[in-house]
């Protein structure tokens, strides 16, 4: 019988295209992986092996004081793409209430929901940088259903565009001169400036340096399930715990910075397949 080879997350070895099937042991996250010529595919030891993705738990906010807070606040890197499944708990519209699915850096810098800025009216979604501020405004609501969500960076038109569930919908932006915003400092469900807990379900968060294209947005949608994401390389992707057996008081990141999430007030952890919910892949 064969041995596999130990290493650790943050030891991970170097290889490259003629090094396909080589296989490790990552021995601080129990998981198998194995070579596929480009990235690393990672298998729980706890599933079958064979390559299946599953996703089986999220992470449910009370909208008062809980969120997730990043373990590392010097991983300074800007932001290309990030992307994150989310169900409100209430049917969300320009008139609601400020919620972060996500803050950076310590300040007002976010992703949000709802009223939000004073330059800009009618807020549904806004994407704001230390620049200037880029939204999705009007009439329009989103429902307590799960959606996708994906903000990009386009370096020719020089602003962050928002897909929400696979359809780009910003249509508004502050005045001034954007820029690439650049983080070094995660939250998941608040911003740390103004307030803004989040009130619902945030799942399958990841973040990438590069800006994805349409065809790329188009897989992670997948027609509104997640996916296995590890060929895009996310510099982190918080999986909410199924990379942690759907315990524990830390999100582990399956990204190369392995930047691990704090749970901060105890939310609630939500397991998927008990409805089943929209999003649950077995």
């Amino acid at each position: 019988m064969s041995t596999l080879t130990a290493t650790t997350s943050s030891t991970n070895p170097s290889l490259g295209a003629g090094d396909v099937g080589k296989s490790y042991f990552e021995t601080d996250t129990n998981k198998i992986l194995v070579w596929d010529g480009t990235a690393f595919l990672k298998y729980e030891t706890d599933s079958a092996i064979g390559g299946a993705f599953g996703n089986r738990y999220a992470i449910d906010f009370d909208g008062t004081n809980d969120y997730l807070q990043s373990s590392s606040t010097s991983q300074s890197y800007t932001l290309g793409t990030l992307s994150l499944w989310f169900k409100p708990d209430s049917t969300i519209s320009s008139s609601s209430s400020t919620q972060a699915l996500v803050g950076f850096n310590s300040d007002y810098n976010s992703i949000i929901l709802g009223s939000s800025t004073g330059t800009l009216t009618n807020e549904i979604i806004t994407v704001m940088t230390p620049s200037i501020n880029h939204a999705y405004t009007g009439a329009a609501t989103i429902n307590t259903d799960w959606h996708h969500l994906v903000v990009v960076w386009d370096s020719v038109a020089t602003e962050y565009k928002i897909y929400l569930d696979n359809t780009q919908v910003k249509n508004a932006q502050s005045s001034g001169t954007a820029s690439q915003a650049t983080i070094d400092d995660v939250m998941i469900g608040y911003r740390d400036q103004f307030g803004g807990y989040f009130d619902g379900k945030i799942d399958e968060v990841s973040i990438f340096s590069t800006s994805l294209t349409t065809t790329q947005i188009t897989t992670m949608y997948n027609s509104g399930v997640p996916s296995d994401i590890s060929s895009l390389s996310p510099l982190s992707w918080w999986r909410m715990l199924d990379s942690d057996g759907g315990t524990g008081s830390s999100v582990t990141d399956d990204g190369s910075l392995t930047n691990n999430m704090t749970l901060v007030n105890s939310p609630t952890i939500h397991d998927l397949s008990l409805a089943p919910d929209s999003i649950y892949v077995a």
